[in-house]
């Protein structure tokens, strides 16, 4: 999960996160969101700069730009079986994503310099999985180019 969007020009290169179920029951059900944080139990950093509340916390880039930032909360228990617990919200990413391409609602080449630009100087790790990521379903999409 990428969430340092254009702003920040720096990532850590590795942190293990999780958002907390407020966030996530918001993002799935529209449920409107009474607060602009996103709540994290921990980050494991490899470099002291690679500090999340810092690049993406209060008063960071991301903030000024989206008004949305994360926070560190250390005092809360997750319920057992956390992270076992975690699935995928949408399992029908592949439909949806050909279905709008076939609606003309995805550019293939705006798609890619979207990533370039936007996602991929934040991506935390396995940069390469990524690029392929991308390759298989623009190749998905768009067979011919």
């Amino acid at each position: 999960m990428a969430l340092l969007p254009a702003g920040s020009r720096r990532a850590p290169e590795r942190a293990d996160r999780a958002p907390l179920p407020g966030f996530v029951i918001t993002q799935q059900y529209g449920i409107g969101r009474a607060t602009s944080d996103i709540d994290f139990l921990g980050v494991i950093a490899q470099r002291p700069e690679d500090d999340v509340e810092v690049l993406a916390g209060l008063g960071s880039t991301l903030y000024r730009k989206y008004r949305l930032y994360m926070q560190y909360v250390g005092v809360v228990t997750p319920p057992a079986g956390y992270a076992d617990r975690m699935t995928r919200m949408f399992p029908r990413d592949r439909e949806d994503f050909l279905r709008l391409v076939r609606a003309g609602h995805i550019d293939h080449q705006a798609l890619k310099q979207r990533y370039v630009e936007e996602l991929r100087p934040y991506l935390l790790s396995k940069v390469s999985w990524h690029d392929k990521t991308l390759d298989l379903w623009t190749q998905m999409a768009w067979p011919s180019n």
